[in-house]
């Protein structure tokens, strides 16, 4: 698995850990740090578009990789429907 992502033309895909990930806007943020906005999609949810912060690619990974765990536990703690609610909000 690497540890870099390599892209130039949004929106984009990327299959992360079982998760679509969707890149929908690159935005520069203060100094070095910039803006992504993404929307996951894993075993029938989906969350709402939200940004992260990252200075690098790899950076970026590593957030992207903690928000589907939260993704995936919320679906493991409380069920489709319910996590599918609080994804929402």
């Amino acid at each position: 698995m690497a540890d870099t992502l390599s892209f130039t033309i949004l929106p984009y895909e990327k299959n992360i850990n079982g998760c679509i990930v969707i890149f929908l806007e690159n935005l520069q943020g203060q100094g070095k740090k910039k803006n992504m906005a993404v929307k996951l999609l894993w075993n029938g949810l989906h969350s709402r578009i939200f940004p992260i912060e990252y200075e690098n690619e790899k950076e970026l990974l590593f957030k992207i990789r903690v928000e589907i765990a939260k993704m995936k536990w919320l679906y493991w703690i409380y069920g489709k429907e319910l996590a599918q609610e609080i994804l929402n909000q």
